[in-house]
């Protein structure tokens, strides 16, 4: 009898002390598509539809504006265009973290400092249109940045290349701006101007970082187990520039690792790790890191909702 209620008063005191966890089982079968799991998180480029022959200009998401040329848009077969063009634009830099949709930015091996990146593409009854003078963009900036250029995506290369762009550097002026609309004024933007001649393009604005290349201080993340590249990417975000890595992948130890930084650079920032384990279930972990500096850390994230992701790396 004395045994029995010892047993009993032991079940008791191990039943309080006992605590319910949510044990982290990711499916490692679950393959995720990148690109579309990207933009599910830091967006597409918009749609919007625009009258030219009612409105001269268009105000864009970020509170940058686009003024046509006074009936100067053509089709390809030179007829003059009338009634709606279809404008499809993103921004990459606001928040930076849109960075990870974009392609490296990166110059003939030197990283690049991104003041702004966005895409531009106007179009008529999915026709290219050919312009005959520029458009004008303009986007504010609280101040400029020295010595900023311009650069261009080339898409002919496999993963895509920018380049300079002198014409388009010297197109480019920093000031304080007014946009008509019908002869008078209707919106003061301080920040950047510049012309543009190609109806479809992704523009960088910034300047160049460093030399690219193979890092000496590698850094490898150690993550939960069945976090692989099937379900899973990691990338480092830099805090002080607009600068975004996106890590390596290797098959043999099964981490992921950083294999390109800056020479002779610490670029101080966040490692974060973005993962979808299922239909509907995704996981996130952040922390500390030194680009070229660190050589092993450990994420140790949690489950969370899609629209939680997305409010954190708004933030960063």
């Amino acid at each position: 009898m004395r045994n029995l209620c010892i047993f009993s008063l032991l079940i008791v005191f191990l039943s309080s002390c006992y605590e319910d966890r949510v044990v982290f089982i990711p499916n490692q079968q679950y393959m995720i598509n990148n690109d579309l799991f990207l933009a599910s998180l830091v967006g597409s480029p918009e749609s919007f539809l625009v009258n030219i022959d009612e409105q001269d200009h268009i105000s864009l998401p970020g509170e940058i504006s686009l003024v046509f040329p006074e009936n100067k848009i053509i089709k390809h077969n030179n007829v003059p265009l009338a009634g709606k063009i279809k404008i499809d634009f993103k921004e990459y830099t606001a928040p930076k973290t849109g960075l990870m949709t974009c392609p490296e930015t990166t110059t003939h091996n030197s990283w690049i400092n991104s003041e702004r990146v966005f895409y531009l593409k106007l179009s008529k009854d999915n026709e290219s249109i050919k312009l005959t003078e520029p458009l004008t963009i303009y986007f504010p900036a609280a101040s400029s940045m020295p010595d900023v250029m311009v650069y261009t995506l080339n898409t002919d290369s496999p993963n895509g290349q920018w380049n300079l762009s002198s014409a388009l550097t010297s197109e480019l002026a920093y000031g304080n701006w007014t946009i008509h609309e019908d002869g008078q004024p209707k919106k003061e933007i301080k920040g950047y101007k510049l012309s543009l001649t190609q109806a479809e393009d992704q523009i960088l604005l910034g300047k160049p970082l460093g030399n690219k290349g193979e890092i000496q201080t590698q850094c490898t993340v150690d993550l939960p187990k069945g976090l692989t590249n099937s379900n899973s990417m990691v990338y480092f975000i830099a805090s002080q520039i607009n600068m975004v890595v996106k890590l390596d992948y290797d098959q043999t130890t099964q981490k992921f690792y950083t294999q390109k930084g800056i020479f002779d650079h610490n670029i101080d920032g966040k490692m974060v790790v973005i993962s979808q384990i299922s239909e509907d279930e995704y996981y996130f972990g952040m922390t500390n890191a030194i680009l070229g500096k660190d050589t092993r850390i450990a994420i140790n994230g949690s489950a969370m909702t899609l629209e939680n992701i997305k409010a954190v790396l708004n933030k960063l």
